[in-house]
């Protein structure tokens, strides 16, 4: 603020000494405060460089959220096999997520990524995370695994940093992998199971679990993904006042 206000006054000295010699450090003064002045507006209100600005503030929450969904992923696969005994192949499923770890610690030290390629970067791992996901769930019991809820949480985050281009295209990607499910994956007798005589099947339970992570993930850190939008915002007008 102190900077736009002694922007403020060296722009009407230069134009009350312009008035009266009109000597030529006065009209360079003048030229300079006024091309500062435009510039700004001018790339504040780019469309362009705004979602690129969204892809890096959203950059380090999206790192954290890849390490905890390969994380649940992890104690999930765990769990099928030891604690509800289901016959889940442990090494091949587990593959897709460190694909996922190992680009999520390449995603990490990408700091202030350049113009244009923020979009394309956080979309290219938009579209491998699905992909990961349904090799993970293809080998886990296909459309009937409770955990292909978590398509929602990279078309939710789209939408909050990407483009509408980028949000249609895996949102068609989410719908076209959940179909392929239907015809190519390895099916678990434990999740075709209504119920048992014990309490709950798996399934059920395992879809109750799926439906409270993806709540959880979408409202936690979309929530802090659009709260650091809404502070850039709030700068910008600031500084355009």
């Amino acid at each position: 603020m102190r900077q736009i206000v002694a922007t403020k006054h060296a722009r009407s000295a230069a134009y009350d000494c312009k008035r009266s010699c009109n000597c030529e450090s006065c009209m360079s003064l003048d030229g300079k405060v006024s091309t500062r002045s435009t510039e700004l507006p001018a790339v504040s209100g780019s469309p362009l460089i705004a979602s690129d600005a969204a892809s890096n503030l959203a950059l380090p929450w999206i790192v954290r959220l890849r390490y905890g969904m390969v994380g649940g992923g992890a104690a999930a696969l765990f769990a099928a096999a030891w604690v509800f005994r289901t016959d889940v192949r442990l090494l091949w499923s587990a593959l897709p997520l460190a694909i996922v770890l190992f680009s999520n610690i390449w995603l990490q030290y990408r700091h202030n990524l350049p113009e244009r390629s923020a979009q394309y970067v956080l979309g290219t791992i938009f579209v491998l995370d699905t992909l990961c996901l349904t090799a993970v769930l293809g080998l886990t019991g296909g459309p009937m695994n409770p955990f292909s809820l978590l398509y929602l949480v990279q078309i939710t985050l789209s939408i909050v940093v990407l483009s509408k281009v980028w949000t249609w295209a895996l949102g068609t990607l989410s719908a076209v992998c959940f179909g392929l499910l239907f015809f190519v994956s390895v099916p678990f007798v434990e999740f075709h199971v209504p119920g048992n005589e014990h309490g709950f099947s798996p399934h059920i339970v395992g879809m109750w679990i799926a439906f409270i992570i993806a709540a959880a993930l979408i409202s936690f850190f979309t929530g802090r993904v659009s709260d650091e939008l809404r502070l850039r915002e709030r700068e910008v007008l600031v500084l355009q006042q």
